[in-house]
């Protein structure tokens, strides 16, 4: 699950994820070749191993030709980031199951490379936020429990974390915290390369509106300076939330208006990798199903809404953006149409939509395909990852996409699910602490739905029984359970289809 990838510098790819094949979960890499050629063992090499579980790594590109990956590692007595380094034989070169980051335990990680390929990391507890800056052998650069960002009452927004390389050593970092879940604001500071903060005690607010800020993202200009995009939602209705975008110099001066700049149309900003740097003091900024192009004073480059990726508003999530050099973007998600398939679009400069009005289907081998994650390999080519159940296991598998479409594909069962079996996206999501399910069945059959916890332990059963072809709809009360990512199957007959969802309490 959750797989990761970063260039290897070199026209090929390193890629991790989360793996259970020796029962607990466990961190594992594999190094792709331009041409798709495996270059380590079969099935990946372990990045950590040991009896405890490891979850959700990050990935970046050391600079030199390897990898930094950083992980949540459960010890003892609670879990705490740990990060690994390896290079293109797969040698760890750093201690063998990792270097944990800081004294300071906590989750939801975010990590770059630092301006002297060293990596920056950042992650929260429940109240605060923290980083750390590793050097290129592994040291702890700042103290040894990290550097606390913020200690104001309130709590941060599970996941609405975010660190960016400032170009000086040091880094920028962004985060969402607030007495509920229903209005949390936005913060910025900046941590010189000494481990100092250089903004306002706390933090620099970006937002102040009442509202629940959050799916953050983070880019920087050539200067070093930060382009912020969030997203702005009112309790309800949930369409009626707004995409915001700032920016933000190295002296903590906010240079688009007092409250950043309003995208055209409602909805959030989704989540994924929804910005890019366009290389020239600007970005590419996405939502909802546009991306817009924004030059380095804010203004937008391209009319109305901007270019659509797809004509579909809903049922997709994840997508996330590859800079093709100086010609365009690749736009890569995840469609919820029936069948949950990798689709891919390629925007030029001039933001036209080059593969069609709907892009082009990655992937339409019938099972869940998710996460995917995309990589810039150089000569105009990308190499994406996704997470496939096909041949009812997970396992991670890669395509490569040029300007004119798929390079390298894969192949399997292109036996078609009948298009009336749907699981749709519940919602709210996420959610506290109720949420809607709903799918329809294509004939009568007995069903199963279950809810699933991110190691696959089945936790709660919602339906097991016979029922009839049509609709169904039914709500899922979560009281008693944890925050965090959860799956709800749904299993008919020999169908069976996957879906996430995200409770916060």
């Amino acid at each position: 699950m959750s797989p990761q990838i970063c260039s290897d510098d070199n026209g090929g790819a390193y890629v991790c994820w989360m793996d259970r094949r020796n029962g607990q979960v466990d961190i594992y890499a594999q190094h792709v070749a331009n041409d798709g050629t495996l270059l380590w063992q079969k099935n990946g090499i372990p990045i950590v191993d040991n009896v405890i579980a490891q979850r959700f790594p990050q990935m970046v590109s050391d600079g030199g030709g390897g990898a930094y990956i950083a992980w949540e590692d459960d010890q003892a007595d609670y879990t705490y980031v740990f990060a690994q380094r390896i290079n293109a034989e797969g040698q760890k070169l750093w201690q063998s199951n990792g270097i944990k980051a800081a004294e300071t335990g906590g989750l939801f990680i975010s990590l770059d490379r630092d301006s002297h390929n060293g990596l920056l990391l950042g992650w929260s507890t429940t109240y605060s936020v923290f980083v750390q800056r590793l050097d290129s052998m592994g040291n702890r650069v700042w103290a040894d429990s990290g550097t606390q960002i913020t200690n104001r009452l309130g709590t941060v927004y599970p996941g609405a974390l975010r660190v960016k390389s400032d170009s000086h050593g040091g880094m920028f970092v962004c985060w969402s915290e607030g007495i509920d879940y229903e209005q949390m604001e936005l913060y910025v500071q900046r941590v010189d390369s000494s481990g100092v903060i250089a903004f306002q005690a706390d933090g620099l607010p970006l937002t102040n509106n009442g509202t629940q800020n959050s799916n953050i993202h983070l880019i920087s200009d050539k200067a070093g300076n930060l382009i912020v995009q969030w997203g702005s939602a009112p309790p309800v209705p949930l369409d009626t939330g707004r995409t915001f975008i700032q920016r933000i110099d190295l002296q903590g001066v906010t240079t688009w208006g007092p409250t950043g700049i309003m995208l055209l149309e409602t909805g959030g900003s989704g989540s994924g990798k929804r910005n890019t740097n366009d290389g020239h003091g600007g970005a590419f900024i996405g939502y909802k199903n546009h991306i817009q192009h924004v030059d380095s004073a804010g203004n937008f480059l391209w009319p109305g809404s901007g270019a659509d990726f797809t004509p579909l508003k809903i049922h997709f999530n994840e997508s996330e953006q590859i800079l093709n050099g100086e010609d365009g973007i690749w736009n890569i998600w995840t469609q919820y149409t029936g069948d949950d398939d990798v689709y891919a679009q390629y925007i030029n400069r001039d933001g036209i939509a080059k593969w069609g009005a709907d892009g082009r289907n990655v992937c339409g081998v019938v099972s869940l395909q998710d996460w995917q994650r995309g990589t810039y390999t150089g000569n105009g080519t990308a190499i994406i990852v996704w997470m496939d159940t096909r041949d009812s296991r997970s396992a991670v598998y890669a395509a490569k996409l040029d300007t004119g479409g798929i390079v390298t594909s894969v192949g399997g069962d292109e036996t078609q699910m009948p298009q009336s079996f749907q699981l749709e996206q519940n919602y709210p999501n996420p959610f506290n602490p109720s949420t809607i399910i709903r799918y329809s069945l294509s004939r009568g059959s007995f069903v199963s739905l279950k809810v699933l916890d991110i190691l696959g332990r089945e936790l709660r059963t919602l339906v097991n029984e016979e029922q009839s072809t049509g609709g169904h709809e039914l709500q899922f009360n979560a009281e008693g359970l944890s925050s965090g990512m959860y799956f709800y199957r749904l299993r008919a007959g020999n169908q069976t289809l996957t879906k996430k969802m995200l409770l916060v309490q």
